[in-house]
């Protein structure tokens, strides 16, 4: 792995590798004096390409891969006088172009003069364009090495002193944010037969009497509808900890109609195996839920008050009146 004069390899990312993680603080303490480009570079690239490589760069880590449902994103400003704010601005996802915006001062009146049409030209003239909400410049850029990277860090760092014209006499700031999608919580790749009966409960299931001399099998009302839930596929003999839960309805249907209803509830809900049962005028419903890999108790609440919906709309649309 490249990594930077004077820079670790564990430099390159956060200590902290749990997401959501956020820092931030000053490249470049602001100056009494106009600073140099090669004074800049010197006293921020270093740093910068640094936070570039921890926000944009996803292969090649060190650390533990992404997850899905990542990404991050990376502000770099100045004030070069009360209520303005220039800013360049990354926003990176996995397997994706890297986002980099350059401030357009079209929603600040106060920094628009500072992007002059001079500026805008030399912004275009270096591959931007106008997009997303907020109007600013945009291009992507496919970043797959750390040399990538550290090109991109120099790029910002460009854009700041050579177009926006900072000069050092203001602090450069960065602000820089690594965030996820995903949710932390318990997940579950399992269930046991008390498990399900609490979610059922929770979830505005009425047991049957017969429910509790039952093993794997949990017949309930969602009033007036009938439901049965039932447990298989353990992972070991003996176990009473389940990995697949299979939600059961039941439609009664006029004589000779079983058939004509399960494809009918098939067609509107793929998802649903509808079995017809013609000698009982019935239609079995069923859907297998994997709990392998795991999931979440909001996950499975879902599914049971999805189904509890489910069954009252067939009724409603294809029971016997």
């Amino acid at each position: 792995m490249n990594t930077l004069p004077g820079a670790s390899p564990a430099a390159h990312w956060p200590a902290a590798t749990v997401r959501p993680y956020s820092d931030e603080g000053e490249l470049l303490a602001a100056s009494d004096t106009v600073r140099s480009p090669a004074e800049i570079r010197r006293a921020a690239l270093d740093t910068l390409a640094i936070h570039v490589r921890s926000v944009a760069l996803w292969n090649g880590r060190e650390e533990p891969g992404w997850r899905l449902g990542d990404y991050a994103y990376y502000v770099v400003s100045f004030s070069p006088s009360p209520r303005v704010e220039l800013y360049v601005q990354l926003w990176s996802e996995p397997e994706q172009p890297v986002l980099v915006e350059v401030c357009s001062g079209l929603w600040n009146e106060s920094a628009r003069l500072n992007v002059s049409g001079e500026v805008r030209e030399r912004i275009r003239d270096r591959g931007f364009s106008v997009g997303g909400e907020a109007e600013n410049y945009q291009k992507r850029l496919v970043l797959d090495e750390a040399s990538h990277a550290d090109g991109l860090a120099r790029e910002v760092l460009e854009l700041l002193v050579g177009v926006l014209g900072y000069d050092g006499r203001a602090a450069l700031r960065f602000h820089r944010c690594l965030e996820t999608r995903a949710k932390g919580d318990w997940v579950y790749t399992t269930l046991n037969r008390a498990m399900l009966v609490s979610l059922m409960r929770q979830t505005g299931y009425v047991l049957e009497p017969e429910a509790d001399r039952l093993q794997t099998s949990v017949p309930a009302r969602t009033p007036p509808h009938l439901a049965v839930m039932n447990l298989s596929h353990s992972r070991r003999p003996g176990s009473h900890d389940y990995t697949v839960l299979t939600l059961r309805g039941f439609l009664r249907c006029e004589p000779g109609l079983a058939q004509h209803r399960a494809s009918q509830i098939h067609e509107a809900y793929h998802f649903v195996t509808a079995h017809p049962r013609p000698d009982q005028a019935v239609v079995v419903l069923s859907h297998s839920l994997l709990l392998d890999g795991g999931v979440t108790e909001e996950w499975l609440k879902t599914q049971l008050e999805t189904w509890k919906v489910l069954l009252a709309r067939v009724h409603e649309a294809h029971g016997r009146s």
